[in-house]
Parts: C-alpha cells; sequence; structure tokens
C-alpha cells in the first residue's frame, strides 16, 4: 500500500515536513487543488504524504509542479462533459495497468454517478462498451490512440460530432496527461492502497 512504507514501491513517500520549500510547495498545491478527489479517494497517506502519481512529482518539484497544474487546468477548463473525462481516464488506466489511476477515477465516477459498475467493469476488462455517445466516442478514441498510436478518420470524426474540436484536443491533452501519470505510477511501481 502506497502511503505505508512498500517494499514494491520504487519511490516511497514523504512526510510532509520532510519535504524541501519546492517540493512542500507542490505538496500543499496538489492537497489543495485535489480537494475533490481526496473526498472519494486517498490523495494522501497516513503521515500528509503524497501517494499515487503526486510521489515523483515532488521528488523533481520544478518539473512536477508544472506538470501537475495542466491536471488541474484539464480539471477546470476542459470542455468534455464528466463521462467521457472518466471514460478516457479508465481506459488509460487499463491499458498501462495502472491500479491507483484506476482506483481513484472510479472512485470519482461513481461519486459524480458518471459511469455506472457494468461499464466500469467492461473499462477495466477492456472488454466492448456499449453506452450513450459520450461515454462510448471516448472509450473508441482512446483505445484507439493507445492502442494504434493513431486515430481512424472515422473514430475522429465521431469525436468532433459528439465534442467539438475544441472538446476533441482537450481529449487528447486529457489523454495524454494521464498516459503520463500511468507511466509515473508504472516505473515507480505505485500501487493503489488497500
Amino acid at each position: 500500500m502506497i502511503g505505508a512504507r512498500s517494499a514494491r514501491a520504487r519511490l516511497q513517500p514523504t512526510a510532509p515536513e520532510a519535504l524541501e520549500p519546492a517540493a512542500r510547495a507542490v505538496h500543499d498545491d496538489v492537497v489543495r487543488t485535489r480537494a475533490g478527489v481526496a473526498s472519494v479517494a486517498a490523495v494522501t497517506g497516513p503521515e500528509g504524504e503524497l501517494i499515487g502519481p503526486f510521489a515523483p512529482m515532488i521528488a523533481s518539484p520544478q518539473i512536477g509542479d508544472p506538470m501537475q497544474r495542466v491536471g488541474t487546468a484539464l480539471r477546470e477548463h476542459a470542455r468534455l462533459p464528466a463521462t467521457a473525462v472518466e471514460t478516457a481516464i479508465l481506459v488509460v488506466a487499463q491499458h498501462w495497468n495502472a491500479p491507483y489511476e484506476r482506483y481513484a477515477h472510479e472512485a470519482v465516477a461513481r461519486a459524480k454517478g458518471v459511469l455506472d459498475e457494468p461499464t466500469m467493469r467492461r473499462l477495466r476488462a477492456g472488454e466492448p462498451v456499449s453506452a450513450p455517445a459520450p461515454v462510448a466516442v471516448a472509450c473508441a478514441f482512446t483505445r484507439q490512440l493507445l492502442a494504434e498510436h493513431e486515430v481512424s478518420d472515422a473514430v475522429y470524426a465521431q469525436a468532433v460530432a459528439e465534442f467539438g474540436d475544441r472538446g476533441t484536443v482537450d481529449l487528447v491533452l486529457l489523454i495524454g496527461y494521464y498516459v503520463q501519470l500511468a507511466v509515473l505510477l508504472t516505473a515507480f511501481r505505485l500501487d493503489a492502497p488497500e
């Protein structure tokens, strides 16, 4: 479990009072800007240390801070319905086998009431999803981009029809950001809390 000292994790969390000032500033900003997520999924461990993808961000605060601010910008400004956002994130989590990302965003999806359990189960298993357009389009777009490293004209046209040009750009930015988080989670073996 992250938050506890994990033998599996390659990067152990650091208590806030032990952080250098630049890292502490990132810690405090993550805690402040992720309050909504923290209400349904752990962002900090028992000593207030950041867990999940945020631990590596404070290990390199000059890079980690701008990176975590991209997440804040996506949450505040992306022109996508919550169903599409959570679907894309869960597809990335499944593709990269990123348990923390899945844990946190299944909790967010449940709390917001944007995805039902059968849909989340199918997303988790990488199975076909039969759902309303925002979910189906976000799922198809994200899966195709991750698996094939491109998006067909047909799937791209569906995204633009559903989300508009700006929303489609935001979807690609969202996917890229959550791939970054999944890479951090995977490289440092940062699991979900038990």
